[in-house]
């Protein structure tokens, strides 16, 4: 009796031991899982007909990186995208009023306000209807590093739109630098993981 108690005792501890560094080793590589390598040169991003521009965090500098491609001609139209981040009030409004304090001509720059979601899939759906709407054919959608790659390319291809991806190199940067060390990428990427997760179990966030 007292051998089985040993034995299990040391399955356990096996396991145990196992499971701590599984868990160990997928919390140091969610960078890897969840930030996708995507072009953030202009000269390797194709031309579109739109910009359509995501905003992430306050920290974010994707909006010099919207300004830097419309100066080099990859798309006439720029359209900022979010959903409330409190009573109306739109993360949208201020990036199309920082771009163009950076020199965007106002005309060129639109907004679009989404709806607060429990997920990510029915605004994705709304901006691809909102680009197919105005005539556009090719949109060049800026995001955050952790994107929702696969399932704005599901979208926009039901739409029959053509789309490229993209994201602030420097946003990328800053977000995986030491970000084992820094509370608020602890958390960026941990809500990013079990957002995903979450995501996958129900039908109508993919």
């Amino acid at each position: 009796m007292k051998f089985g108690v040993a034995r299990w005792i040391r399955i356990l501890l096996v396991l145990s031991v196992t499971l701590l560094g599984v868990a160990i080793i997928g919390f140091f590589t969610l960078p890897w899982w969840l930030i996708p390598s995507l072009p953030t040169e202009a000269a390797h991003l194709p031309e579109a007909d739109v910009i359509i521009h995501w905003p992430t965090t306050p920290r974010s500098q994707s909006d010099d990186w919207v300004v830097e491609l419309y100066q080099k001609g990859k798309a006439k139209k720029i359209v900022c995208v979010s959903w409330p981040i409190s009573w109306d009030m739109y993360a949208a409004d201020s990036s199309r009023q920082h771009l163009i304090a950076l020199g965007v001509p106002a005309e060129d720059v639109l907004t679009l306000h989404l709806e607060q979601e429990a997920c990510a899939a029915p605004n994705i759906r709304r901006v691809a209807a909102h680009v197919k709407s105005q005539g556009w054919q090719r949109a060049l959608v800026v995001t955050g590093p952790i994107t929702e790659g696969r399932r704005l390319e599901k979208y926009f291809q039901q739409q029959g739109l053509q789309l490229a991806l993209t994201y602030a190199q420097k946003d990328r940067d800053e977000l995986t630098t030491g970000w084992w060390k820094t509370h608020w990428k602890i958390q960026v990427m941990i809500e990013a993981a079990i957002g995903s997760v979450l995501d996958s179990a129900y039908a109508e966030c993919w």
